[in-house]
């Protein structure tokens, strides 16, 4: 068992996403004209570098993060604040003057993290300025007793939308989001959509079926299949393929089809390709991760938009540690008055503790598979990969085969 002190920062953690809920917007077909949210697995943009937002107390946490393109003109900068528990508190991002050659004096974006007892974030209000103008927007996510997203709420002064989920015990999940925005004083509620999704027994989403309808009768409303998305993941749980079909009636109107293959293992050194064939047209688009060693790390983020293409630099972001620290992907065994221990076999993680402690774990992609109090020795079986694991004040990285 292993405690990993790096922790990466990707686009979606600048962006505030929540771990527990990414999610993504993405068109529901040519022909619908409406936005529905939709599970990040299954956005037909690239997968994104994996995250995690756990850290143990002690170990080192970025200070700051320096973002440049691919010239090395300085773009943002953003900086950071943890809770006790080493969860991220706060970003704050300022933005590069080029007419003073320093960074402006007022930020540009804030967000600002609340999390229950348990550590699941359930609370983000992210703010912007400009001109000196902010506008404030409110995020509140509630789980159910297994630690499972159940409602999310957004709020700002030009939105109100809710997002919710229904679980069954045949495996699948149930999802509805309703835009109820204030338009000219006038509360008009309107619903967007609904999805039936299915998952595996590690939570990852294989199946959805897209819900429309004719006419909105409220709870008496005829939902009719609009169109279907079939996922499948590879040995340590990253997508492996998606294929996505979308009706007029029984008459098949539009599919896309997305494969990605991954080059490298590492979760910080690694190359992803998607080749996506949309309704017939076939893209090549790849993604290449490469971190650095030492303090400050820098991570290059690379493209290209064809097979023969050569790499483009898209950003450089400069990773700052406290002055003193060890930010390498360093391995300690855990103390010896640890109150927990964890190990892998046969498909499971199991997880011993000496008292009641809370106990979350993560894919490395950022998405929670199980969170709840463990007393004694928990078993939890898991698809092969690799996950976090928090127990208490203790972080593991963990491969389950």
């Amino acid at each position: 068992m292993k405690k990993h002190y790096f922790l990466a920062l990707m686009a979606s953690v600048v962006c505030g996403m929540s771990v527990q809920a990414q999610q993504v917007t993405s068109q529901s077909g040519p022909q619908l004209g409406i936005q529905i949210q939709a599970e990040s697995l299954s956005n037909p943009t690239l997968v994104q570098n994996p995250v995690s937002l756990l850290r143990s107390a002690g170990t080192n946490q970025i200070d700051s993060v320096i973002r440049t393109d691919g010239n090395g003109a300085k773009m943002y900068k953003y900086l950071y604040a943890y809770t006790e528990n080493g969860q991220v508190a706060s970003i704050e991002g300022y933005k590069w003057d080029v007419s003073t050659s320093n960074w402006a004096n007022e930020k540009y974006y804030s967000y600002v993290y609340t999390y229950d007892e348990n550590g699941k974030r359930i609370r983000t209000v992210y703010e912007t300025i400009n001109d000196g103008q902010a506008s404030t927007e409110t995020t509140t996510n509630i789980y159910d007793t297994q630690g499972r997203l159940t409602d999310t709420y957004t709020v700002s002064d030009e939105m109100h939308s809710s997002e919710s989920y229904f679980y069954r015990e045949d495996g699948t999940c149930n999802y509805m989001s309703i835009d109820s925005t204030f338009t000219e004083g006038v509360y008009a509620r309107r619903t967007i959509g609904m999805q039936e999704r299915t998952l595996n027994e590690a939570g990852d989403v294989t199946k959805i079926i897209y819900l429309g309808f004719d006419e909105w009768k409220g709870d008496e409303t005829m939902w009719i299949q609009r169109g279907e998305e079939n996922i499948t993941y590879d040995s340590l749980n990253r997508m492996h393929s998606s294929h996505y079909f979308w009706m007029d009636g029984d008459v098949i109107t539009y599919t896309r089809d997305i494969t990605y293959a991954y080059t490298g293992d590492d979760d910080l050194n690694y190359t992803a390709e998607q080749i996506t064939t949309d309704n017939g047209q076939t893209t090549c688009y790849a993604v290449k991760y490469e971190m650095t060693e030492g303090n400050p790390r820098v991570q290059t983020v690379s493209y290209k938009n064809a097979e023969g293409d050569a790499w483009s630099i898209s950003y450089r972001d400069t990773y700052y540690f406290p002055q003193g620290s060890s930010v390498a992907n360093e391995s300690i065994q855990p103390n010896a008055a640890s109150i927990c221990k964890v190990w892998t076999s046969n498909g499971a993680l199991t997880v011993a503790t000496s008292e009641v402690v809370p106990v979350q774990v993560y894919s490395i992609q950022g998405v929670c598979r199980y969170h709840a109090k463990v007393a004694g020795e928990q078993t939890i079986p898991l698809s092969t990969g690799i996950y976090i694991v928090k127990c208490q004040q203790e972080t593991y990285k963990v491969v389950v085969k």
